[in-house]
Parts: C-alpha cells; sequence; structure tokens
C-alpha cells in the first residue's frame, strides 16, 4: 500500500537525508568535548527557613539523697522550764524563743560559731562576728564587722524580753545555738516544771536530709546559665547549684522516686532524674545537614552568600538547636556546597 501524497522518489530521498543526518549526529558524538566542571550547572540549592523553638537544657543527672542525725540540742543555762513550745515535728526558728528559765526566755539563734562566752561592750572575735552576721540576717541594721556596742545590744533586746537596751553584757546562758536557720525537732525533753542543768540535752533535731545533684554522663558543654528545676518522676523542685534546698530534699523523701529506691551500704539513696531552665529561651531550629566547620572550625550556616556563626546546643528528632552570634538569617542552606566563613 502506498502512502498518499509521498510519490516514490520523495520516499527514497528522505531515507538518503535520514542517513546523512545519522551519521553526522555519530560523528559529532564521538568528537564532542565533555564541558568543564567550573562550568557544569549543578542542582539548585535547597533552602529551608530557621525555626523557632523554646530551648530548656534538658540533662541527666543523678541524685544522691543523705541522712544524718545532727547533735542535739543542749540548754544554755540552769533552771527550771517556766514555758515551753518544743514538742516533735515542732519547728525551731533562729529568732524565736521555745522556752524560758526561771521565767526569762531563752533566745534561739543559727550563729555560724556558737556563743561560747558572755559578750561584753567592746568584746570582738569570731563568735561576735557570727553573731552580728546572723543579727543582720534577721532584720537588724549592722555590719557584719565590728565590736559588741549599743547596737548589737539594742537588736537583741528586741528578740530576748528583758535584756534591755541599757544592757552591758550578753549572757550566754540565755543563748540557746542552732545549726540551722530553722530546725524540726524530733523529739524533746523540755517539760514546763522540769529543772535543766547547763549542757543538758533539750531536744534531738530530725535527721538533716541533703540531695547532691551530678551529672549522670559526660556532656561536651556545661549548663547554660539560669535558674534550673530539678524533676523526679511526679516531683519538680528548685535547684540551687547542684544542692537543692533542705525543704526540697525533704519533698524528695516523701517522692514515689525515692520510696521505690533501694538504699546502699551507707543508707544514701541514689536517684536518676532531669534538669532544665526553668524558663526556657527562644534558639533557633535548623536542618543538621546546614551545619558546617569553617577553616577557623567554628560552627558555621549559610544563606547562600554570607556564612552565619552559631552555637549548637543540642539537637532532637532530625533538628538541631543553635543560638546565632547576630542576627539570624530568615533562611538557609540545607546542603550547603559552598561554605563562607562566619570567624
Amino acid at each position: 500500500m502506498r502512502l498518499s501524497g509521498w510519490p516514490g522518489a520523495g520516499i527514497a530521498a528522505l531515507a538518503l537525508s535520514a542517513a546523512a543526518a545519522a551519521g553526522a549526529l555519530g560523528f559529532w558524538a564521538a568528537t564532542a568535548q565533555p564541558v568543564p566542571a567550573s562550568l557544569a550547572t549543578g542542582p539548585a540549592s535547597v533552602y529551608a527557613p530557621v525555626g523557632e523553638h523554646r530551648f530548656a537544657d534538658q540533662r541527666r543527672v543523678t541524685v544522691t539523697v543523705a541522712r544524718a542525725a545532727p547533735a542535739p540540742l543542749v540548754s544554755p543555762g540552769s533552771g527550771r522550764v517556766t514555758a515551753s513550745s518544743c514538742a516533735p515535728g515542732a519547728r525551731i526558728g533562729s529568732g524565736s524563743s521555745p522556752f524560758a528559765l526561771d521565767g526569762a526566755p531563752v533566745l534561739a539563734l543559727a550563729t555560724r560559731v556558737p556563743l561560747w562566752r558572755d559578750l561584753s561592750l567592746g568584746d570582738r572575735g569570731a563568735d561576735v562576728e557570727a553573731l552580728r552576721e546572723e543579727l543582720r540576717r534577721l532584720g537588724a541594721d549592722l555590719s557584719d564587722d565590728g565590736p559588741v556596742n549599743g547596737v548589737v545590744i539594742a537588736a537583741l533586746g528586741s528578740l530576748l524580753p528583758g535584756l534591755g537596751d541599757n544592757a552591758a553584757t550578753v549572757p550566754a546562758s540565755r543563748i540557746l545555738w542552732l545549726p540551722a536557720a530553722e530546725v524540726v525537732l524530733k523529739s524533746c525533753a523540755v517539760e514546763t516544771g522540769r529543772y535543766l542543768g547547763a549542757s543538758q540535752e533539750v531536744a534531738q533535731p530530725a535527721d538533716a536530709i541533703t540531695a547532691t545533684v551530678a551529672p549522670a554522663e559526660e556532656s561536651g558543654s556545661a549548663p547554660l546559665p539560669g535558674a534550673r528545676t530539678l524533676a523526679l518522676a511526679e516531683l519538680t523542685v528548685p535547684l540551687e547549684g547542684s544542692v537543692v534546698s533542705a525543704e526540697a530534699a525533704e519533698a524528695i523523701t516523701r517522692s514515689s522516686a525515692y520510696r521505690q529506691a533501694t538504699a546502699g551500704d551507707d543508707g544514701s539513696v541514689v536517684l536518676t532524674g532531669t534538669t532544665a531552665l526553668a524558663q526556657p529561651i527562644p534558639v533557633g531550629s535548623v536542618p543538621p545537614s546546614a551545619i558546617y566547620a569553617d577553616e577557623a572550625g567554628s560552627s558555621c550556616v549559610s544563606d547562600g552568600a554570607t556564612g552565619h556563626a552559631v552555637t549548637v546546643l543540642g539537637s532532637q528528632l532530625g533538628e538541631s538547636f543553635v543560638v546565632f552570634a547576630g542576627a539570624a538569617p530568615p533562611q538557609l542552606v540545607v546542603h550547603p556546597r559552598s561554605r563562607p566563613s562566619c570567624s
């Protein structure tokens, strides 16, 4: 069958033309040179926006909870107990009067150095400095350094009825020494009508509980500055450096994590928890592949033309969390081929 409109001579001519074109293409393919790499066009860069993230700087820690029985409280003087608020479970705070002897209130003070002598006007020493420090903590307008003077006597007189502003001596028999600003009593032997001798045991403070925090694993960076919290199962308490407060340590002993733990040979309990910033900070969120090191070893990201210095804080679920040294770019290259310096 013949194709209408195409005579035999035309078909022959078309076949000859096709053969010639094929030969030319074969010759070009055999003689063509490859395109230099410098002139080759690579795939287009892929960009991603810089995300925002609230970073809490969470870190795994161990918490060692220990108990220690403190020394008993002893009477500073002798006499008949004429008043007492002492009882098991009671709290004695520095600046309070837990009992009275022969009608004279006894003042509890948590001084750094126990008062071991009667103090007179003009006296100096470590016990005097400790007394001034505690009176100042309790609100007196005193400097930490100086002798016993009228201001010290007046400050004591405001806490110890009967001492008198014109007194020239602070009798040690009126001062009950406390090992801490507040003491919880485990037991108490002070009963109204009972006679107490000087240095006689009057009360046993409850066990002192400490909770010390240490990193659970090595980390290449120090914790970020700022107030932190400690989380143990359902309990979250404030953290002060590497030690929690006495109140927080006591709360830890009531937690389910503590109750389920086993004490060691020394009686201490080691728990695993997490510390975090009390107030998370805003940081940038970028793909891990966008971060590179420049020739100076600085961590950088690129917006396609400029390198931006970053500090890498951590990563999670395919995101790296960074802080930019300057303003963050709106977007950056996900897989940078050129790596401009950011140092």
